[in-house]
């Protein structure tokens, strides 16, 4: 699949989701190509599939980032993001600001997501990776944990409490002092 070039803040024309949408090969840290996060891939010249880590979002520097957001991610990159999360893409897609059909119909027609849709992706993707971080790679607990009530939120649900900045915040604080065994 061809991507038009969009160019970015270097002035280079770069892939919107290509630069900033990662699989990573947990063994070697190597850059697989982008989407499908949680899929089997064969490994070269072996019937034997291996699992894929966390959909991490990254770029060279935070103003390909930037450029990136304000570009528009491709509403496909809902997907892998929903899958690391164990959350319907539909569901995600209303939490990043899109309606259930806004997102089918764009993903037939390889739409993207505008820039307040763009940076919410990225907001919940990083929460995935630092939850995974938090709970040493165990991907299940990370789920859980963003998708039970929480005492240093309040009571809250991170995945709800993450909808504004303010809160994803605060998430994100608190997966930082679980992180780091202050969670008190």
């Amino acid at each position: 699949m061809k991507h038009k070039g969009i160019k970015g803040v270097s002035g280079k024309k770069a892939r919107p989701m290509a630069i900033v949408m990662h699989r990573m090969d947990r063994i070697g840290g190597k850059s697989l190509p982008p989407f499908g996060a949680g899929v089997t891939v064969p490994r070269k010249g072996k019937a034997a599939p291996r699992k894929l880590s966390v959909v991490r979002i990254t770029a060279a520097t935070a103003g390909e980032l930037h450029g990136s957001i304000l570009s528009g991610f491709a509403v496909e990159a809902i997907k892998p993001v929903a899958i690391q999360l164990d959350i319907p893409a539909e569901e995600l897609a209303g939490r990043v600001g899109m309606s259930r059909s806004t997102y089918h119909r764009k993903a037939q027609t390889g739409g993207t997501l505008d820039a307040l849709g763009s940076d919410a992706l990225s907001k919940y993707a990083s929460l995935v990776e630092k939850a995974v971080e938090a709970f040493d790679g165990d991907k299940d607990a990370a789920r859980q944990w963003l998708k039970t009530e929480q005492p240093g939120l309040g009571s809250r649900v991170p995945l709800d409490f993450a909808r504004t900045t303010v809160g994803f915040r605060e998430v994100e604080k608190l997966l930082t002092r679980i992180d780091y065994g202050v969670y008190a």
